[in-house]
């Protein structure tokens, strides 16, 4: 004689407890929607932050750049400027 009994079908696991998959529809309660949308208001704040904050330090690199070109052509034409003085001042005690 042999027995016909199966073992219970284990293939197939079932999801007793934890996140739902994706997709999955989720069912909620009023404070899990409350703490959802203060949850993305605090992200979208902090998004919101970190852009100023990007903002700020390129604002900061460029006036920086452009205050070093001006110092730059300053200095070029200052060079000249002593250039020329000199030139002048030996041509003049030649004379």
């Amino acid at each position: 004689y042999v027995s016909t009994v199966t073992a219970p079908d284990t293939t197939r696991a079932r999801r007793v407890s934890g996140p739902p998959l994706r997709g999955a529809p989720v069912s909620r309660g009023r404070d899990a929607d409350t703490s959802g949308a203060m949850s993305r208001s605090v992200t979208s704040a902090l998004t919101k932050a970190l852009a100023l904050i990007v903002l700020a330090a390129a604002a900061w690199f460029v006036l920086k750049l452009a205050l070093n070109v001006v110092a730059g052509v300053a200095w070029a034409v200052a060079g000249v400027l002593v250039l020329l003085a000199v030139l002048w001042a030996l041509g003049t005690l030649r004379r």
